[in-house]
C-alpha cells in the first residue's frame, strides 16, 4: 500500500474527520476519535512517543486563533480547556503549548481560558500592532525572501507597497498585523499574476486593492 494513502488516512483521523472502513483498516483498524477525552488521550500518547523515543526531546505546539473558542457553547469551551490541561499534564517534560490569540485587550483571554490552564502559563507575550513603516518593511522583506532574485523590487515598487499599507491602516483603524497585511496584498498579487503587471506600482495597487473580510480584522 502506498505510504501516501496511509498518511492521508492518518491525517483525516487526527483531524477528527469521518474515515471509511477501508481508511481505518489502513491505520491498523483504530477506532474513530468519538469524544474529546479520546482525542486528548491520543494526542498525549503521540506526544510522549515523539518526545520519549526519538531524537526530538521537546514538542512545541501552537494553537492559533485561540480567541475563536469564544464562538463555542460554554460546555464545549470547558471541554477544550479541560483537554488542554490534561494534555499538558500528561507530558510535563516534553511538551510546550502556545495559545495564540488576536483580541483588542489582552486581559480578555482570562474569560476564554480556565483557571487550571492559566495556572500552567509560564510566559506571556503581547505584540503591538505594526506601524505603517514597519508594515512596509515586513511586506518587502517577505516578498524578497520568496523572490528568486532576493529583491522585492521586481515584484512591488516601493510606492505600491506604501499605498496598500496605508489603505489597510485606514480600513483596520491602524491595527496592522501580519495576517491582515498578507490578506490585503493577496488580491493585488493575484490580479498582477493574471495581467502580468510587474512590478506592481502605486496605481495598479490602488485599483486592485480590496478590503479584507471583516472577520479577518
Amino acid at each position: 500500500m502506498p505510504n501516501h494513502q496511509v498518511g492521508d488516512a492518518a491525517r483525516k483521523w487526527l483531524r477528527g474527520e469521518n474515515c471509511t472502513a477501508a481508511e481505518l483498516k489502513l491505520i491498523d483498524g483504530v477506532s474513530k476519535l468519538a469524544t474529546s477525552d479520546h482525542a486528548t488521550r491520543t494526542l498525549s500518547t503521540i506526544c510522549r512517543l515523539i518526545a520519549g523515543f526519538s531524537r526530538f526531546r521537546r514538542i512545541v505546539l501552537m494553537l492559533d486563533e485561540f480567541q475563536r473558542i469564544a464562538q463555542l457553547p460554554e460546555k464545549r469551551r470547558l471541554e477544550v480547556n479541560s483537554g488542554i490541561h490534561t494534555w499538558f499534564n500528561s507530558c510535563p517534560d516534553g511538551l510546550s503549548i502556545l495559545l495564540v490569540y488576536s483580541i483588542g485587550v489582552a486581559s480578555t483571554i482570562k474569560h476564554l481560558v480556565s483557571p487550571e490552564v492559566l495556572s500552567r502559563v509560564s510566559q506571556t507575550f503581547e505584540l503591538p500592532a505594526l506601524t505603517e513603516p514597519e508594515s512596509v518593511e515586513f511586506v518587502e522583506g517577505l516578498v524578497a525572501s520568496a523572490a528568486e532574485s532576493g529583491d522585492s523590487r521586481g515584484i512591488f515598487e516601493h510606492e505600491g507597497v506604501v499605498e496598500t499599507v496605508h489603505r489597510l491602516a485606514e480600513d483596520s483603524a491602524g491595527r496592522l498585523t501580519p495576517r491582515r497585511l498578507m490578506l490585503g496584498f493577496t488580491t493585488i498579487l493575484e490580479d498582477a499574476l493574471s495581467e502580468g503587471a510587474f512590478p506592481i506600482g502605486r496605481e495598479f495597487a490602488a485599483a486592485s486593492y480590496v478590503t479584507p473580510p471583516a472577520d479577518s480584522f
